[in-house]
């Protein structure tokens, strides 16, 4: 911490620093001398001087290693974030969600759904028939024993994070910001191009389409990988760096690709129109406008006859409410 002097003189402040990820030689139980001044603010080590003698010992190694330490710290949150928001999107859905995949689609199922992961639900009626999650069950989980249950733990996390309410949605830099960041983009063109292949497979299979698509979608899915890899975390910090700046990279090219691959489905197929493909984009955009959304795109895709709006947010503020509807033509 930096400590801001109200003179032009150089008191001394003694604290206690533990200093866990500073490269090894440093003692990470030692006493720091805080130094400011209205012009400059350092960390030195400790004074041979008592507290009251004028003589601080200025250590600009040890600068430089502090340094270093608060940037591997937030290198190593920045990674931990990707690989996160990634797994959220990518990954297979936890076991416990899936199984419901295979029950009656029916709101009774996903207030059944939701409370086998501890949160407390309640069935509402107006404005329209829907499931009401109760706040406190976000905090403390209700009729579960979640220490019992790995399996359970992983889909309520999940669920969290659909709610917006895990600890990682919390902070100004947290998850919600690395989605918004670059994520967001690349992941909605993917959705919209699989909504493509399903609608227009021959359309998608045309060597015009391949070739704008093939380099952008073999590279993400080599980055994606790389990054849901442990060693991406661990690992060499150059490789990791160049994952991180090739996932930019991708993400930077969404607008042209985007553009380019309507203009050639309007050359294959004329009865195709500009705006109508750009609303659909938009609308997949605005299902995923935040990664608490695309995971709840993500679940009730296992119950799909669940309109996602009947999360209703009667004790709990869903972040799904009030979604805009559009038509794939």
């Amino acid at each position: 911490m930096l400590v801001n002097a109200p003179t032009a003189d150089r008191p001394t402040k003694r604290i206690k620093a533990t200093i866990a990820t500073v490269d090894a030689g440093i003692d990470a139980s030692a006493t720091y001398a805080v130094v400011s001044s209205a012009e400059t603010s350092r960390v030195s080590s400790p004074s041979t001087e008592t507290d009251d003698g004028a003589a601080i010992v200025d250590d600009a190694p040890l600068n430089a290693t502090v340094a270093t330490g608060v940037a591997t710290i937030h290198n190593q949150k920045q990674k931990i974030l990707i690989q996160t928001c990634l797994g959220l999107l990518t990954s297979a859905l936890p076991q416990t969600l899936v199984s419901f995949q295979s029950k009656s689609k029916d709101l009774s199922t996903f207030k059944e759904l939701w409370t086998a992961h501890g949160f407390r639900t309640s069935m509402v009626t107006s404005p329209k028939p829907a499931v009401s999650v109760y706040l406190e069950s976000c905090i403390n989980p209700s009729g579960i024993d979640v220490s019992k249950s790995s399996d359970v733990i992983e889909g309520r996390n999940y669920l969290l994070y659909l709610l917006g309410m895990h600890p990682n949605q919390k902070d100004e830099s947290d998850v919600e910001e690395t989605y918004q960041s670059g994520i967001k983009s690349v992941y909605c063109l993917l959705q919209f191009c699989k909504k493509l292949r399903s609608v227009r497979e021959s359309d998608m299979q045309d060597p015009r389409i391949v070739e704008i698509l093939k380099d952008w979608e073999t590279g993400l899915s080599t980055c994606t990988n790389a990054v849901a890899s442990p060693s991406f975390i661990d690992g060499n910090k150059a490789d990791a760096d160049i994952h991180v700046t090739n996932l930019r990279t991708f993400a930077s090219n969404v607008p042209e690709i985007l553009s380019n691959l309507i203009s050639t489905l309007m050359t294959i197929d004329h009865s195709l129109h500009k705006e109508q493909l750009i609303h659909e984009y938009d609308r997949i955009e605005y299902r995923n406008c935040t990664l608490a959304n695309a995971c709840l795109q993500r679940v009730m895709s296992c119950v799909n006859d669940v309109d996602p709006s009947s999360l209703g947010n009667a004790a709990a503020t869903a972040s799904n409410s009030k979604k805009k509807r559009g038509e794939w033509i």
